[in-house]
């Protein structure tokens, strides 16, 4: 892809001494983040992070993980919404059909035809050989976060106020996406400024963190529904098992009562203070 990893020219190269200085003077920006507005509920599961204006997107990503409570087992994105962009409508088989001419298209020499108009502003991607190790499922997953026409950029080249002060990404929707096939939607809002840092904080939050793995926010709410169940049948109790022993980010704990709402604030900012930007 012609624009695969094309980056903004500003974050390339080492900055002058000078640059350095006048970054480090930028306030922090107060980011309110939130999963899957709308789709997760009582409680929503929301953090309030103060991030350095000279912390990379990768710096982000690694802090959004520490604050939500995931695992760091999958890929990531952050991109900024096109408002003008509307998706093609495609029927389930007429989607098959276009994604197997485009894997095969490097087989036929048939190139498959662009399916619309770019599908975002910009996409912030991690670096090709990912900060882990990612499997098939992940990268396969992949391919629909990218169009041809949306520039790319390395996460760990550019950094937060190279995006959120450039005029032409300001008011459009900014989303963190974790986990290509689960779809952890996280929305991110810049709600102020802060005094500049070189340190991540989060300084407020709501709910508990999501379970890894959990099949998407269906299967979250579902197990939050077997810990309210006061019969949980064999399924349920498989769930919460599942949970407390054996997920990624298991609590042993589990989600009962007022541990639904709970999260380890004193923690995370422990975690987040060894954090480099």
């Amino acid at each position: 892809m012609e624009n695969q990893l094309a980056c903004i020219s500003l974050t390339l190269g080492c900055p002058s001494q000078e640059t350095h200085k006048l970054i480090h003077k930028h306030p922090n920006y107060i980011l309110h983040i939130q999963l899957a507005p709308g789709e997760i509920t009582n409680p929503a599961i929301t953090r309030t992070l103060s991030c350095p204006a000279s912390a990379t997107f990768a710096s982000l990503h690694r802090a959004i993980q520490i604050a939500f409570g995931w695992a760091t087992t999958h890929t990531y994105d952050f991109v900024v919404k096109d408002p003008t962009y509307v998706a093609p409508q495609e029927t389930i088989e007429e989607y098959i059909q276009r994604r197997m001419a485009r894997d095969n298209a490097h087989i036929t020499g048939r190139p498959v035809p662009d399916p619309g108009p770019r599908q975002f502003l910009l996409r912030v991607a991690e670096r090709p050989e990912g900060d882990g190790a990612f499997g098939a499922i992940d990268r396969m997953h992949e391919r629909d976060r990218q169009h041809p026409r949306t520039p790319e950029c390395m996460s760990h080249m550019i950094k937060l106020h190279t995006v959120f002060d450039d005029e032409k990404y300001k008011n459009h929707e900014l989303e963190y996406m974790y986990d290509f096939g689960d779809h952890w939607a996280h929305v991110i809002q810049v709600v102020g400024r802060a005094d500049t840092t070189s340190k991540f904080v989060c300084t407020d939050g709501e709910g508990h963190g999501c379970a890894e793995d959990a099949s998407g926010t269906t299967g979250w709410e579902e197990l939050k529904s077997a810990y309210t169940a006061g019969h949980p049948n064999k399924e349920q109790r498989e769930k919460m098992k599942w949970f407390e022993t054996s997920a990624s980010n298991r609590d042993t704990a589990g989600l009962k009562g007022p541990k639904v709402r709970s999260w380890p604030k004193t923690k995370v900012n422990s975690l987040l203070a060894d954090l480099g930007i």
